[in-house]
């Protein structure tokens, strides 16, 4: 709002110096010709000063397209498509585990349409309460320290990813005895990886909800910001 007013007063201003400058062109000529050697010179004068003016509207009327607000506006769309990127290059393998079990579960990828690739897990599957492994853990908080710490991101995403973020990640205090599942980075098993739990704790179709929501904020932005453009989505 303050960028917005600073640009109005400037482009107020240079109207009305440009105004009283056309002015002050078409009048001096006039007035004052017999103080030229002749007719044609004061219009030459005249012409020469048209000229500058209207170089002086000109940047008048890219004022907006190369000032302040633009420069914000490129760097907002900047910060978002990155988390766009970001998101889509997401690689997530789900195993479930049951004491000293494992077995594969699902791949969560947003480059493709993932609901083909979770529409086989049953209720059961999807209300597992669910853990990470370390390297995810890594991924998941560089996304969210992406969005948070970034001075140009959207209030409207930070706030989403601050509503589906997890508030830490703990490390269990004994081994676990329930059927669980643990997200994982790439198509690798996580057997004896060291895994870590969130604070409050999620099912497996929480943290696909979540990540679909953030998705989704992207993209709304994207759409309602992208200047009339297109933007590839996939999988939606």
């Amino acid at each position: 709002m303050i960028i917005m007013s600073k640009q109005n007063i400037v482009k107020s201003s240079l109207f009305v110096i440009a105004i009283v400058g056309i002015g002050a062109c078409v009048l001096w000529p006039l007035i004052f010709r017999d103080t030229f050697n002749d007719f044609a010179s004061s219009i030459s004068s005249l012409i020469t000063a048209m000229c500058s003016i209207l170089t002086l509207i000109i940047a008048v009327l890219l004022y907006d397209k190369y000032g302040i607000e633009r420069t914000v506006r490129d760097k907002n769309f900047d910060a978002v498509t990155d988390l766009m990127e970001t998101l889509l290059k997401l690689r997530l393998t789900i195993h479930s585990k049951n004491h000293s079990n494992e077995w594969f579960l699902c791949n969560i990828n947003f480059q493709r349409n993932y609901n083909n690739d979770i529409n086989h897990l049953t209720p059961e599957d999807l209300s597992l309460q669910l853990f990470f492994s370390m390297d995810s853990v890594d991924k998941l908080s560089e996304m969210y320290e992406k969005i948070i710490w970034n001075l140009f991101m959207p209030k409207e995403i930070v706030e989403k990813a601050k509503t589906i973020f997890f508030g830490a990640f703990d490390k269990p205090d004994d081994s676990i005895q329930i059927p669980h599942c643990v997200v994982g980075v790439g198509y690798k098993s996580i057997n004896d990886v060291e895994i870590f739990s969130t604070t409050p704790p999620i099912t497996l179709m929480v943290f696909i909800e979540y990540l679909d929501e953030l998705k989704q904020s992207c993209v709304s932005w994207l759409n309602e910001n992208g200047g009339g453009g297109s933007i590839n989505d996939t999988p939606y």
